[in-house]
């Protein structure tokens, strides 16, 4: 019975862990598009501006 709880608990934390790190990686992905978006915005608005100029 302590065996199955041990074998139990450890499945569990690997589980969540891995789920974490998934999250972690999204997060990461979706910052990065998101910094890479405003950057291409803000570049493409001061292109704009000097040309109008």
């Amino acid at each position: 019975m302590i065996m199955d709880f041990a074998k139990f608990s450890t499945i569990i934390i690997c589980l969540c862990s891995f789920a974490i790190s998934l999250v972690v990686l999204w997060i990461g992905v979706t910052l990065r598009k998101g910094l890479l978006l405003g950057f291409c915005i803000i570049y493409q608005n001061r292109i704009v501006e000097e040309v109008g100029e």
